[in-house]
């Protein structure tokens, strides 16, 4: 087998950011979690042998010092190229379509289960290797804001 995907979970909520860490480990990703965005940009500039450390980013949209938003644009000053899952209570037309211009595969509303959550991660991996378009997972019973 493989060397496990590497995930970096930024989410400034403890008890989100725990259950997506307990979710994506029990599905054998390998997973670092941080509090904030400016703490998730400096994790993903840390090179490892002329590589970024992470092969895919899930991000809140809503945190201290960087939002998701603000992550991903500077993700895009940087040239980080990696799969993007956010993670939002609510997914506005303007938070979904700023996410989409900046490259973010996939939006997983709260709250998700975790087969929701996986089966978006998987998603990202695949629309990332192809280009595909973003989209918005949310699970039964949830209205679109």
């Amino acid at each position: 087998m493989g060397k496990a995907r590497h995930i970096l979970v930024a989410d400034d909520d403890a008890r989100v950011r725990n259950l997506l860490t307990d979710v994506l480990s029990r599905a054998d990703y390998s997973v670092t979690a941080v509090a904030d965005g400016e703490k998730a940009l400096k994790a993903l500039l840390a090179l490892e042998e002329d590589a970024y450390p992470f092969d895919l980013l899930i991000a809140a949209v809503p945190m201290p010092e960087l939002t998701g938003v603000e992550l991903l644009e500077e993700m895009r000053k940087w040239g980080i190229d990696i799969p993007v899952v956010a993670v939002s209570g609510k997914a506005t037309r303007e938070t979904v379509l700023a996410l989409k211009a900046l490259g973010c595969q996939e939006i997983v509303v709260k709250p998700f289960s975790p087969g929701t959550l996986l089966e978006r991660v998987r998603s990202a991996f695949r629309k990332h290797a192809v280009g595909g378009e973003t989209s918005v997972a949310r699970d039964a019973g949830q209205q679109e804001q």
